[in-house]
């Protein structure tokens, strides 16, 4: 998408954020502090099953007065999460950090098995670019989802980035079904709206699937508001 590659949009929004959370198999976990000053808020640790899109919260921790994470760089604490009934093949976990006053600081969505392992249901994804720029010369782009999709992949000839990409959706739960990214603009004031609508691409994983895990067609729509 733009200049940034996914692992640069993974890093953005989990590993590189000041306050994120992990979660590994067995249900072992940690929330880190790097940044220079305590953290009060809370983590929120929540299963999506592929299948229905609902999600599960699983674990919240909650980091406020005596259990505020103290400032960091590198400050860890480790719990664990109960895992029963969560299966890689049908489920991932999705951690969410936010501030005791709900600011989302870091979402890091954790698969459980690898991609080939995955049971995707066939999603169509649509995106619908804004036809006027906002404020700071950004374009929106609203996405919407039928059913769970996995690294959904926005890619474009236009000069800039997304706001977010690579990331999950879903019709309930913790991954929403619909989701309105900002495309912003590299070396010139206003994103190129007629470039980005005629050479938008949107792909997730479940299109890359082997025909074993495929159950009918998928359909993938880019259109103006």
């Amino acid at each position: 998408g733009g200049r940034w590659k996914p692992l640069h949009y993974f890093f953005h929004r989990s590993i590189f954020a000041d306050v994120m959370a992990a979660c590994g198999q067995g249900g072992k976990c940690y929330v880190k502090n790097d940044s220079p000053v305590a953290f009060e808020g809370s983590c929120v640790i929540s299963s999506l099953c592929f299948a229905t899109g609902e999600g599960k919260e699983l674990k919240t921790l909650s980091l406020t007065g005596d259990s505020a994470l103290p400032p960091g760089a590198g400050i860890t604490r480790f719990f664990d999460v109960d895992l029963s009934g969560i299966d890689g093949s049908m489920h991932m976990l999705i951690a969410r950090c936010m501030t005791a006053g709900g600011m989302l600081l870091s979402v890091n969505e954790i698969p459980l098995a690898p991609p080939s392992r995955m049971r995707l249901p066939v999603a169509a994804v649509t995106a619908k670019v804004a036809p006027a720029h906002n404020d700071d010369g950004s374009v929106d782009v609203r996405l919407e989802s039928d059913k769970t999709a996995l690294y959904i992949t926005l890619t474009t000839l236009a000069h800039g980035r997304f706001s977010r990409n690579a990331f999950a959706m879903a019709a309930l739960g913790p991954a929403p079904a619909v989701t309105v990214v900002q495309f912003l603009p590299f070396g010139t004031k206003k994103a190129d709206i007629k470039l980005l609508s005629e050479s938008l691409r949107v792909e997730h994983l479940q299109e890359n699937l082997n025909a074993d895990h495929v159950v009918a067609p998928t359909a993938t729509t880019v259109s103006f508001v």
